[in-house]
C-alpha cells in the first residue's frame, strides 16, 4: 500500500517511506481494494496465503485488515494481537465497502462461489449476518469457475448490492453480468430481480461487471465490458431499485461504447460528478497501443459533449506498453484521481493520474508530467 501527497509525491509520513508491505503473518498477502473510514483509518480487503500447522497446508483466505492513517497496523481490529480477520474457508475478497453503521462488507469468492462477508466495526465476523451466524454467505448459479463478485455497495438501510459475472454453463465461454441484492441479515432480497438476483445478457456473448454506484434516487449504475462481434466494448448499465433495467438510460438501460480500439475497451469503475455527469473509467487497447480511457455521460445515457472531446478522454503514456485505470475517485476538490497500471519494457508500475474537471487534456503524457506519477516496488 502506498500513499501520495496532494502534490503527487510519495508521502514519507506514511509508514516512514510512503510504502507499506506485509504478509499478515503468512506466506503472502494481496490487498485488492481499500476504503477510508471517516476517522482516517484505512480498511483493506484481499487474500491471505498462509501455512497452518497440521496436514492441511497452504490455505488462502478472504480477509479484512485495518491501519491507522500513518500506515501503522491497528491492533484494536480483528484477531487479538493482530490487525486483521479472515473468513475461515478458502476464498478471496476482491472488493470492500463500508456501511453507514460502520460495519464492513467484503465481497469476492469462497470455494469458487459468490461470497459476501460482513464484519463489525471492530473487525469481528458479524454473527447477525449469514446462516447460523457465520458472518458470510455464498451462492452459486451453476457456473464452473467464474462465480465471483468484483464490486459491492452498502445502502443506508443496510441492504447490500454485489456485482460480478457468471458463465452460462459448464464448459461455456459465454458469461453474463450479475447483480445480487442482500437484506441486512444476508438473505437474498426477493423484491429485487428474480429472487434477489439480476442476470443480464447484453448481446448474446460475454459481459462482466467491475464497478457499481448507487445514485441518490436509489438507481444502480454498474460498469464493465461486453463482447460484441468479437470486440470488447465499454459497458454501463442502470437498474431501477427493483432490479429492472432503467429505460430512461439510453432507451434500454444499457450503454455500450467504443473509442476506436480493437482489442479492449473497458470501464473498471463508474463515478458521478457533482454536476450529475456519469463517468466511466478504465482502459482501451489495440495491440501495444494502450490508453487510459474515460467517458462522460448525461443522466439519460447520452455522451456529455462538455466532457473531454466529444465526451471522451483518451490518455496515452509515452513509452508504456500497457496503461490504464483500475479504479478512480472524485477528490474533495472535484478532481478525478485514477489508480492503475503502467508497463515499461515488461516491468509493471503502479500509476496514478489526476484530472481537472470539467477541463481535460487529450495529449500524450510523459512519466515526468505533473498529472502523472509511476512507482515500481
Amino acid at each position: 500500500m502506498l500513499r501520495y501527497t496532494t502534490s503527487g509525491q510519495l508521502d514519507p509520513t506514511f509508514d516512514g517511506d510512503a510504502v507499506m508491505t506485509t504478509t499478515l503473518g503468512g506466506i503472502n498477502a494481496v490487498f485488492n481494494e481499500l476504503v477510508l473510514q471517516p476517522d482516517g483509518k484505512i480498511v483493506v480487503a484481499g487474500l491471505r496465503d498462509w501455512d497452518p500447522p497440521g496436514p492441511d497446508n497452504n490455505q488462502k483466505n478472504m480477509f479484512v485488515a485495518r491501519y491507522a492513517d500513518n500506515g501503522a497496523p491497528d491492533n484494536s481490529f480483528g484477531l487479538a494481537g493482530t490487525n486483521y480477520m479472515t473468513v475461515p474457508v478458502s476464498g478471496n475478497a476482491y472488493t470492500v465497502g463500508r456501511c453507514s453503521d460502520g460495519k464492513i462488507v467484503a465481497a469476492g469468492e469462497i470455494g469458487e462461489q459468490y461470497a459476501l462477508a460482513r464484519f463489525t466495526p471492530s473487525g469481528q465476523l458479524d454473527t447477525s449476518f449469514g446462516p447460523a451466524g457465520t458472518g458470510w454467505v455464498t451462492h452459486t448459479l451453476g457456473g464452473p469457475d467464474t462465480e465471483q463478485f468484483e464490486a459491492v455497495a452498502c445502502l443506508d438501510d443496510g441492504t447490500i448490492l454485489a456485482a460480478g459475472c457468471t458463465a452460462e454453463g459448464f464448459f461455456s465461454t459465454l458469461v453474463d453480468a450479475v447483480v445480487f441484492q442482500y437484506r441486512p441479515d444476508g438473505t437474498l432480497d426477493p423484491a429485487f430481480g428474480t429472487g434477489g438476483i439480476v442476470r443480464q445478457d447484453v448481446a448474446g456473448e460475454s459481459e462482466s461487471l467491475w464497478g457499481t454506484l448507487v445514485q441518490d434516487d436509489g438507481k444502480i449504475l454498474v460498469s464493465g465490458h461486453a463482447s460484441i462481434g468479437g470486440r470488447m466494448y465499454a459497458l454501463l448499465m442502470r437498474f431501477n431499485p427493483d432490479g429492472t433495467l432503467d429505460t430512461s438510460f439510453d432507451g434500454d438501460g444499457i450503454v455500450t461504447d467504443t473509442f476506436g480500439y480493437m482489442n479492449v475497451q473497458i470501464f473498471n469503475n463508474v463515478l458521478m460528478l457533482p454536476s450529475g455527469t456519469i463517468v466511466g473509467v478504465g482502459a482501451a487497447r489495440t495491440g501495444d497501443d494502450s490508453v487510459l480511457a474515460m467517458a462522460g455521460y448525461e443522466p439519460d445515457g447520452r455522451r456529455n459533449p462538455n466532457f473531454g472531446k466529444n465526451g471522451v478522454v483518451l490518455t496515452p503514456l509515452e513509452g508504456a506498453e500497457r496503461f490504464g485505470a483500475s479504479d478512480a475517485a472524485v477528490t474533495y476538490d472535484n478532481k478525478i484521481a485514477t489508480a492503475g497500471y503502467a508497463t515499461f519494457s515488461g516491468v509493471d508500475h503502479i500509476s496514478v493520474v489526476r484530472y481537472r474537471t470539467p477541463e481535460f487534456t487529450q495529449t500524450t503524457i510523459s512519466p515526468a508530467a505533473e498529472a502523472f506519477l509511476s512507482t515500481h516496488i
